[in-house]
């Protein structure tokens, strides 16, 4: 028995402007864009994502985040527009399941995060029982 360790490709891209900088970084289960102002992160996104696929079964599960700086344009804008829709930090949880597909059981679960307060909880079953469940925490928003 012989353990190889595999380790995937990854496509960095770095572009420099006046004070600004881009830098972007791709995997097969990692997707990440930054903005910085020198050494000051302006706006961050991650993306990591896992997907496994069976002969009778699928899964993508994953999260994204999106991280803005209060100096940030985005962020500038949206406390301009809203409260509710301005953000420092934004999460979200994903697990889409196809658990048999020729009986036609899913489950999905969504989580959003704004800052520290949960603002959406989706949950959709048919696993065991049917199951739908969706909570809005607007007071969050």
């Amino acid at each position: 028995l012989r353990s190889t360790i595999c380790k995937y490709p990854t496509i960095t891209t770095i572009f420099n402007f006046a004070s600004k900088k881009f830098i972007a970084k791709i995997t097969p289960t990692r997707i990440s864009f930054e903005l910085l102002d020198g050494k000051v992160s302006l706006i961050k996104y991650l993306n990591t994502l896992i997907m496994e696929v069976g002969t009778n079964s699928y899964l993508m599960k994953g999260t994204t985040n999106i991280s803005l700086n209060e100096n940030s344009f985005i962020y500038k804008v949206l406390s301009v527009v809203s409260s509710s829709l301005c953000f420092k930090d934004i999460t979200a949880d994903y697990h889409f399941e196809v658990v048999d597909k020729a009986a036609r059981k899913v489950n999905v679960q969504v989580h959003v995060n704004k800052d520290t307060n949960g603002i959406l909880d989706v949950e959709v079953s048919n696993v065991q029982a049917t199951k739908i469940a969706m909570i809005i925490n607007i007071s969050s928003m």
